[in-house]
């Protein structure tokens, strides 16, 4: 693990597809700057905007444009301004964006293959994607949140198709201010966001945690924080007020959210990010002011790995798509897991033991739900 504390106040940060590069945000307590880091976390360059940004985010795509948002404040500057960073890490000023709500946005992420911009509403939930070239508003998403009165801001991680280096359509996390976690996929084609699969995900929370007011502003923080690499193999869904983060993948074939272990950070995260294609993630501690990296799933690291079955994977998506499980499938059996094997032993009076024996298990459900 690799610790180094930056100059200025850091407030989010983005790795480049190669790896090679990070690129970090923050206040030097005058103005926002724009910093870029080896891997190594050795500093190449840094630009000064010469003006405040409000609680600035960063997206990088594989072309090496930077996407920079914030939103205004009482002393702060919106913002949607897009940067070049070339092969030496020196930053250069690109384009402004001015296709967006007066109090400017909670992040944006750009696709120059398919010259599309999707832009996260700073104070509500919403979610826009424009054309890239001339503003023209393309598709709204609305995700719905657990509580119908929910004004949060969405905390959004998006990938666009050239990030990786691919043609992929953008996907994108969303968590809608409560613990869901949605993934949404653009189609280009149709021009609209489908909502493939949702999750409820609950971390270990500090005492007495609730929302906070971002401060000079009337938005809500989304205190989630979301991260993935290119193929989504490896997602990390954290919370400000938790030092867990939890591992999430996405099945390539179902597009369900599967968990599949959890991380313990040396302390609160204010922002995470992993290499799209590479072995290393990276945290801003907030207590510390500090930049953490560390490499994942390796014995050395902080992880404390959750191994689910893939056999008791495979029950619990046989019972999803039967109805009777309402949960994640994540290879856990846990008392969603139990509860669903319960309704369906007491319906039609067969044993079911999947702790001791999740292949029959599984055999005894299909041959038993066959017909519903």
């Amino acid at each position: 693990m690799r610790q180094i504390q930056p100059e200025m106040l850091v407030e989010d940060m983005v790795v480049t597809a190669d790896g090679g590069k990070i690129v970090v945000v923050g206040s030097n307590g005058v103005s926002t700057e724009l910093a870029v880091y080896t891997e190594e976390l050795h500093e190449l360059s840094h630009l000064d905007l010469e003006r405040p940004v409000g609680y600035p985010q960063l997206s990088i795509e594989d072309e090496g444009v930077v996407a920079l948002a914030g939103q205004r404040t009482s002393i702060a500057f919106p913002a949607l301004s897009f940067y070049r960073l070339n092969g030496s890490g020196e930053l250069a000023w690109r384009k402004d964006f001015q296709s967006e709500v007066k109090f400017g946005s909670r992040g944006a992420w750009v696709d120059t293959k398919s010259k599309l911009v999707l832009v996260n509403n700073a104070t509500r939930p919403s979610l826009t994607a424009y054309d890239f070239s001339s503003g023209r508003r393309v598709a709204t998403l609305q995700v719905q949140s657990d509580n119908s009165r929910d004004l949060t801001a969405y905390s959004v991680f998006g990938l666009v198709g050239s990030e990786c280096g691919g043609s992929a359509p953008a996907s994108l996390l969303i968590s809608d201010g409560s613990s869901r976690v949605s993934l949404v996929d653009f189609d280009p084609l149709f021009e609209s966001f489908d909502v493939k699969a949702a999750i409820n995900v609950r971390l270990r929370l500090l005492p007495g945690t609730r929302l906070e007011t971002l401060k000079d502003t009337s938005s809500v923080k989304p205190a989630t924080l979301l991260a993935s690499v290119c193929d989504q193999s490896v997602i990390w869904v954290a919370n400000s007020f938790s030092n867990e983060i939890a591992q999430f993948s996405r099945n390539p074939v179902t597009s369900d959210l599967e968990k599949v272990g959890s991380l313990d950070l040396p302390g609160l995260p204010n922002a995470i990010t992993l290499q799209p294609k590479g072995p290393y993630g990276y945290a801003v501690l907030k207590k510390a002011r500090s930049i953490v990296s560390f490499r994942r799933s390796t014995p050395d690291s902080e992880a404390n790995p959750i191994v689910g079955d893939d056999r008791v994977r495979e029950i619990q998506r046989f019972l999803s798509a039967k109805g009777y499980l309402y949960g994640s499938i994540d290879g856990l059996v846990g008392p969603s897991t139990i509860r669903a094997l319960e309704v369906v032993s007491s319906r039609y009076g067969v044993d079911l033991d999947i702790r001791s024996d999740p292949a029959t298990t599984l055999e005894k459900l299909k041959t038993t739900l066959a017909d519903e």
